[in-house]
């Protein structure tokens, strides 16, 4: 009887407890009535998009951030930088509904790390250009894409259904990998290139010239890559390589991958 009691309990606790939070979210309706609105930002090099927001960032020697949307919206979305790390989000118990355009236009002298959690976009307009090394990663099904990276390495990840196109790389190494259904697309050079796929997703990167490649896919992504001197690929499952170049060292299985 006492467990049963305690039980009942519980439920009407948890059932109260949703009923407030439910009753607190901010249901919001775009208005489509546009404004722009610019926020104060302490200089950052790393963005962090969480929610369904769009970002361009765009390299210059100044640090700026600026919202564009409903008027409605627009008061609901943060921005702020903690530790280098530019947030973007929507405040809590907020539920937007069919947001209209949202585009938040960020600008900085430097960016090495961008993270998409969620289905937000990341527009890179006029690329990276450093000395150090860019991450750039999604989790979730938003994107990220731009054209003309400079850099020491690059590492892409997706955890999920989102995508990511960078093109024009140039760097000395080149890593990815794809836990999911997302793609990626990559071109331009690199010296080492390190490609890894568990899950559906694909890795078109035969327009990212490389002197050394290593490929892995466990399931059923397929990966084509370029190599000029060697080639190391592994496949488990229905998943294939594909190459361009003329590598002189080859290191596969030779049902699993096939010539471009």
């Amino acid at each position: 009887m006492k467990t049963f009691s305690l039980s009942l309990m519980m439920s009407v606790l948890l059932l109260t407890s949703f009923t407030i939070a439910h009753a607190q979210t901010k249901r919001v309706v775009a208005s489509k009535n546009y404004v722009t609105q610019k926020v104060e930002a302490d200089r950052f090099n790393a963005i962090q998009l969480l929610g369904s927001a769009d970002i361009v960032y765009r390299q210059s020697a100044s640090t700026t951030v600026e919202i564009y949307g409903s008027d409605n919206i627009v008061p609901l979305l943060e921005t702020y930088t903690s530790k280098g790390t530019l947030t973007v989000k929507f405040k809590k118990n907020t539920r937007i509904i069919n947001r209209g355009k949202l585009i938040v236009k960020v600008s900085s002298p430097e960016l090495n790390k961008i993270t998409v959690n969620g289905s937000g976009d990341i527009k890179l307009a006029n690329g990276i250009q450093t000395n150090k090394n860019i991450d750039v990663t999604v989790n979730g099904s938003g994107d990220i894409a731009g054209e003309g990276f400079q850099c020491e390495a690059i590492t892409v990840s997706v955890r999920g259904s989102g995508d990511i196109k960078l093109q024009k790389i140039q760097s000395k190494t080149c890593v990815v990998s794809i836990a999911g259904s997302g793609d990626v697309v990559l071109s331009g050079q690199t010296g080492e290139a390190k490609y890894r796929i568990a899950g559906s997703g694909d890795i078109s990167a035969s327009g990212l010239r490389a002197v050394n490649t290593s490929a892995s896919v466990s399931g059923s992504g397929d990966i084509k890559c370029h190599a000029d001197k060697k080639l190391t690929a592994r496949v488990s499952g229905s998943g294939s390589v594909a190459y361009k170049g003329n590598p002189k060292e080859i290191d596969a299985p030779r049902k699993k991958i096939r010539k471009l």
